[in-house]
């Protein structure tokens, strides 16, 4: 087990957590004795470290990845910032979407990812008020 921590956001938990990597495999290939040796002839090695990790809060799982360079005996440096691949960051649809329905429901949502739980709920009650009116009922 790796003892490694990634900071990333766990739309569970709603925050910023520092997740606990359990694996990490290097793309091409993890950097060994005997792969260093066959590779010595080349003077610089890009590759992608991936990261499979687990928020301590909730369990929930993620998959990032973050691109490296590498001279062999010189240095070794990250070349893109951390990416999350799963889970996606999905955004719902919204085409067709009434502008006072659609604008409520997109407060309520700013409101929650901010922790601002009541905020929330009230903008939620707003949104249910917009559908009813746009629905006459």
């Amino acid at each position: 087990m790796n003892n490694n921590k990634l900071p990333l956001f766990c739309d569970t938990c709603n925050c910023l957590v520092e997740t606990n990597v359990e694996f990490q495999k290097s793309y091409p290939h993890d950097l060994t004795d005997e792969v260093l040796s066959d590779m010595l002839e080349y003077s610089e090695i890009h590759g992608i470290i991936y990261y499979f990790s687990l928020c301590p809060k909730c369990h929930s799982v993620f998959l990032s990845k973050e691109e490296f360079c590498e001279v062999i005996g010189e240095y070794s440096s990250v070349t893109s910032p951390l990416i999350k691949l799963y889970p996606f960051d999905t955004e719902m649809k919204t085409d067709g979407v009434p502008e006072k329905v659609l604008k409520s429901y997109l407060d309520a949502v700013k409101a929650y990812k901010a922790a601002l739980i009541e905020p929330s709920l009230i903008m939620c009650r707003k949104c249910i008020e917009a559908i009813c009116y746009e629905n006459h009922a």
